[in-house]
């Protein structure tokens, strides 16, 4: 796998992907449930492009609501299936 410097050139494309994932308490400003909530947050950048997408096990802990887009270039408008695809992989890996 090639290593690069960071630095873009043409042709290349550098892409920064971060992903977090916090466990809300229960009661909490953001949601207000008697339950905790897993929040996981993920932001792609691929060039100038940014998507920001969200997923929480809200209203049934332990299972997951469908990732939820909050930004999204329009450059990467096409690509939502792929960019919330990525969420599963993340947790996967890092599990």
């Amino acid at each position: 796998m090639p290593v690069t410097d960071g630095v873009s050139s043409p042709g290349n494309e550098l892409v920064n992907v971060s992903f977090t994932q916090e466990v809300l308490p229960a009661h909490h400003r953001s949601h207000g449930t008697p339950d905790p909530v897993v929040r996981r947050w993920m932001t792609v950048e691929v060039g100038a492009s940014r998507a920001a997408l969200e997923q929480t096990d809200y209203g049934h802990p332990g299972r997951f609501n469908p990732p939820q887009v909050r930004v999204l270039s329009a450059t990467l408008a096409d690509r939502e299936s792929e960019l919330k695809a990525l969420i599963p992989a993340l947790v996967d890996l890092v599990s």
